[in-house]
C-alpha cells in the first residue's frame, strides 16, 4: 500500500508552558472523523500526538474502512519552526509505532510507519 499525502487543519487551544490541545480534521483522502491533538511548543520546537477515536485501514481498492474493536493508532509528530521575513513554516517527521493486533482471531504485525510533514500557519492574527 502506498502512502498518500493528506492535508489537515489543526485547531488548538493554548495552555500553560507551551502546551496545547485541540482537534484535527483531515482533507480527502484522510480519515473521515476528527482526531484529538495534544502537544507542546517551545522556542522553535513542536511535538504533538494525533489520536483518532477509531481504527481505520484501507481495503484492496484503497477505500477506508473503520475496524471496530481495535484500539486506534496514535501518530507522533516532531517538528522545527523555520522563519524568514514574511513566513513561518514548520517541518518535521511523524511516525506510527509498530503494533501487534488481532482481527477475526488472526494476529497481524503492523511495522512502524514514518514520514515527513510541513505546516503553514493560517492564523489571521499571527504576525
Amino acid at each position: 500500500s502506498t502512502l498518500v499525502d493528506t492535508a489537515f487543519v489543526m485547531n488548538i487551544s493554548l495552555g500553560w508552558f507551551g502546551k496545547f490541545t485541540g482537534e484535527i480534521h483531515d482533507s480527502e483522502p484522510g480519515i473521515p472523523e476528527p482526531a484529538m491533538v495534544k502537544g507542546w511548543a517551545a522556542s522553535n520546537r513542536i511535538r504533538f500526538t494525533k489520536t483518532y477515536p477509531s481504527f481505520w485501514m484501507s481495503d484492496e481498492l484503497g477505500n477506508l474502512i473503520r475496524v471496530p474493536n481495535l484500539d486506534p493508532y496514535v501518530l507522533h509528530y516532531d517538528g522545527r519552526l523555520n522563519f524568514d521575513e514574511e513566513f513561518q513554516r514548520i517541518e518535521g517527521t511523524w511516525y506510527i509505532p509498530a503494533q501487534r493486533m488481532q482481527v477475526d482471531g488472526q494476529w497481524f504485525e503492523m511495522p512502524q510507519t514514518t514520514g515527513t510533514w510541513i505546516a503553514n500557519s493560517s492564523d489571521q492574527n499571527a504576525k
